[in-house]
Formats: structure tokens, C-alpha cells, sequence
């Protein structure tokens, strides 16, 4: 099928934050803003989130939420179900390339981007920084594998 109008607004999202540069190249190659040659006024670049943080609130519209958990919780069933409206089969192949889905969501009556990125551990005891680095981490254990909940409260612990 064809892609949605919602779809590709959320593919763009994606790809403005993280590849500012691709964005503002297919800008420039759309022609957008032809008599100044600034494509710039296409983005809006946002303030840090510390500051976002001190003040407690946002004005950005996208945000990354990394999904952690171990083997077998769930991650990729979160991810794919994030973006799809009918049942996943359960039967899911397990990929070495994380799962990554975009959607928009509603918060408070505003239009917001949600990017989850399935976070696939080097090893079992450790996380690299980027796997931290994110606006929201979603922490997923399988409630009928204890082992599941241990793993979690560790990350959570040391991270």
C-alpha cells in the first residue's frame, strides 16, 4: 500500500532529528525558499532539554523513547504494535537491527511525535551511553521470567 499522509509526516520527523542535514538538503532540492537560500526557516531548532527540564516544560515535538528490556520481554512487540493497529503475530523474527517506529500522539491536546528505538544490549550486564541517552526510557520485563525483572531493575540501578 501506499504510504499515509500521517506516515510520511512521521518518516520526516524522524529524519530531521537525526539527520538535520538530509532534511535541509531535500529542502534546498524542493526549491523551499528559493529568494533568500536559507532553508533553515524550515526546521525549528529547539532549546536544550536541561533547560527543558529546569523550567518543566517543552516546546519540541518529537521525542525519542528508548525500549529496554532483556531477550524476549517484548521490546519488538511494543515497537511494531506502536504503529500498527491490528494484532502482531506472535511469531516475530529476532533482529540484530533494532526495531525503530514513529507515530504521533496526543499530549495535552497537542501533536507529538513518539520515535520508540528497541535497545538490543551489547551484554547482558552492560549499556553503552547512546542506549541511555534519550527523552523517555520504556523499561520492559516479562512477568512470568523472574530473570526478566532482574535485568531490568539492574540497568535501572547502574543506569
Amino acid at each position: 500500500g501506499w504510504i499515509t499522509s500521517q506516515g510520511w509526516l512521521s518518516f520526516w520527523s524522524y529524519c530531521t532529528l537525526v539527520e538535520a542535514d538530509t532534511t535541509l538538503a531535500y529542502l534546498a532540492m524542493l526549491g523551499y525558499n528559493m529568494k533568500t537560500g536559507n532553508q533553515l526557516s524550515g526546521v525549528q531548532v529547539t532549546r536544550s532539554k536541561k533547560i527543558d527540564l529546569q523550567k518543566k516544560q517543552s516546546h519540541r515535538s518529537v521525542y525519542i523513547c528508548h525500549v529496554i528490556g532483556s531477550k524476549g520481554s517484548g521490546k519488538s512487540t511494543i515497537c511494531k504494535r506502536h504503529v500498527k493497529t491490528t494484532k502482531i503475530d506472535d511469531h516475530l523474527e529476532n533482529t540484530i537491527e533494532p526495531n525503530i517506529s514513529v507515530n504521533r500522539v496526543q499530549v495535552y491536546g497537542q501533536d507529538k511525535y513518539l520515535v520508540l528505538k528497541e535497545i538490543n544490549p551489547i551484554s547482558e550486564n552492560h549499556l553503552i551511553k547512546d542506549d541511555i541517552n534519550c527523552d523517555v526510557a520504556c523499561l520492559v520485563f516479562d512477568s512470568s521470567q523472574s530473570c526478566s525483572f532482574e535485568y531490568i531493575a539492574h540497568v535501572y540501578l547502574v543506569s
